[in-house]
């Protein structure tokens, strides 16, 4: 600044040697130049364009990719066992009750057979083992009372009292061990007989099979292991990038824009097992919602876009957000003033990544200036 000064008063000194003027006169003229420079409202390569101050909804707007998908219900065998046959391909369309896939029973019902041999077994020699005990006690029994009837009782009798009741004791000991095991091997007859009737996976509605897990004929089946999974492609849902139930807790809409129409859908909950489950498993999360009305025009495979509105205001003051200025002294706009642009301060309360809510310093119908 000082240097330009010094060039200005330079030139002023040699027009002063060509006209005349004095140096007093030169300095005014120089104090003069240099009030009449106008002071920049913004950069000069900044273009304006004029939006107008309007009241209108504003609301904070979160999207989401996600897909129209069928409800779609893993199936799985509800016992061990080993492949026998799988009845469907993937892309069948079947009917409720269809049988899917089958378990071999051969093997349950061999099982089935030994052991109820081995029942058969246990309790016949149990009943021996029952009548040789009672047997041996009733003998020792016996002589202990001739030894009373014959006045040798002494020691010899109290050895015999104690071989009885180490008879007895050896009795009840092998009869309660029999039970434990007899009710063990029953358990598990009972367990393999519900197995028979239960080798089958049936559809539990008419749809169309998405899935059918890798496996052959002789493989063994681990029960409640999904193996096929099913589709009904008249309930649709929406599966999309996962969002967090917090996250949309407060939200005063969710909707989904399908085919440039909206429809309003609800957040399926995780439950707290699948979400341990899928997580063990790196499965990558996703959010499901229920679309609450089915029409026609929704299929499955539609691209869909997730929209959760928050804050949502309705019929506040708004301007662009690019209207928008700050400094120190706070918030400001221009406003058009009689074709003159016009510093006009404000204050805002809600702003989106678009506009902002103006609660003092415009009204309804103001022209401000808009960055471009």
């Amino acid at each position: 600044m000082m240097k330009r000064k010094a060039a200005l008063v330079t030139v002023l000194l040699l027009a002063a040697g060509l006209t005349g003027c004095t140096v007093e006169n030169i300095f005014s003229t120089e104090k003069s130049i240099s009030m009449e420079v106008p002071d920049l409202l913004e950069p000069v390569d900044v273009k304006l364009d004029m939006a107008v101050a309007q009241k209108e909804d504003i609301y904070q707007l979160s999207i989401y990719s996600g897909e129209v998908v069928p409800y779609t219900e893993e199936l799985h065998f509800t016992v061990d066992g080993y492949l026998e046959s799988v009845n469907v391909i993937m892309g069948d369309m079947v009917q409720e009750g269809d049988v899917l896939a089958v378990l071999s029973e051969e093997q349950v019902a061999e099982q089935i057979e030994n052991l109820e041999k081995e029942i058969d077994n246990l309790l016949t020699m149990g009943e021996f083992s029952d009548r040789q005990a009672s047997l041996d006690l009733e003998i020792a029994r016996e002589e202990l009372q001739m030894m009373h009837e014959q006045g040798q009782f002494g020691y010899t009798g109290w050895a015999k009292e104690l071989e009885i009741q180490k008879l007895e004791l050896a009795q009840a000991e092998a009869q309660e061990l029999r039970g434990l095991e007899l009710q063990k091997k029953q358990e598990t007859l009972r367990k393999l007989q519900e197995k028979i009737g239960k080798n089958e996976i049936t559809a539990p509605f008419s749809g169309r099979i998405v899935y059918i897990a890798d496996m052959k004929k002789g493989d063994g089946i681990q029960g409640y292991t999904p193996v096929i999974y099913i589709a009904d492609d008249s309930r649709l849902s929406l599966s999309a990038e996962y969002i967090s139930e917090s996250s949309l807790n407060g939200a005063d809409r969710i909707c989904a824009k399908i085919l440039d129409k909206e429809v309003d859908i609800s957040l399926v909950p995780y439950d707290t097992n699948e979400m341990v489950k899928a997580a063990l498993a790196g499965e990558e999360m996703q959010a499901q919602f229920s679309i609450d009305t089915q029409e026609p025009w929704i299929l499955a495979g539609q691209y869909a876009v997730v929209m959760v509105y928050q804050s949502y205001k309705e019929n506040v003051l708004t301007i662009p957000i690019n209207a928008l200025y700050r400094d120190g002294s706070g918030q400001y706009v221009y406003r058009q003033v009689d074709g003159a642009r016009v510093r006009c301060d404000v204050k805002t309360d809600m702003t989106t990544d678009t506009k902002a809510e103006v609660i003092e310093g415009l009204e309804e119908g103001d022209m401000v200036y808009v960055q471009d």
